[in-house]
């Protein structure tokens, strides 16, 4: 937990999450980043990236900290530690809680996880929010009322705006 290396590597989008995170705070256009997108290399980023979810998750911490690594990767290794318990308490539904919990540390120290905890991405606050959204949906066998309407639809929105992907999920 507390061996996080003092900077980001440069395999992924981190520098667009914190610029948007910037943008977020300072009040300025999304997407003014200065990235500089290519139309015919289309596929390497998209014109608009990031979907919002992380950098306004990141915020409030640019707000206090400004371009701090530390702070930032102490949301994700939050929202780590959040899927692993979720992952139990989802588990141990349809498990003894001694599997659950197994298999929970399984995932939480596979080492394709436990490297991933230390880079500034929103999969885990994603991965959160799907397994919120499952866990809602079992519980509300029938989407009947409005307001379980509701609450299904804004959850079905924040997942939208961490992972637009993981639209197909649900009705996969």
């Amino acid at each position: 937990m507390c061996t996080f290396l003092p900077a980001q590597g440069w395999s992924n989008d981190y520098a667009l999450y914190i610029l948007n995170s910037k943008n977020v705070v300072e009040g300025h256009d999304y997407n003014d980043t200065g990235f500089q997108y290519n139309p015919d290399a289309f596929t390497y980023s998209p014109a608009s990236f990031p979907p919002p979810g992380l950098p306004v998750l990141l915020a409030p911490v640019y707000a206090l900290f400004g371009v701090n690594f530390f702070a930032m990767k102490t949301v994700i290794l939050i929202f780590y530690i959040l899927f692993v318990a979720y992952t139990f308490i989802y588990l141990r539904k349809y498990y003894s809680d001694r599997t659950a919990f197994a298999t929970a540390v399984l995932i939480g120290f596979s080492t394709g996880l436990w490297v991933l905890r230390d880079n500034i991405i929103g999969d885990f606050p994603a991965a959160v929010f799907i397994l919120l959204t499952i866990v809602f949906l079992e519980k509300k066998k029938n989407i009947i009322d409005w307001k379980t309407s509701c609450t299904f639809a804004l959850l079905i929105f924040i997942n939208y705006v961490f992972r637009p992907t993981g639209l197909i999920l649900f009705p996969a």
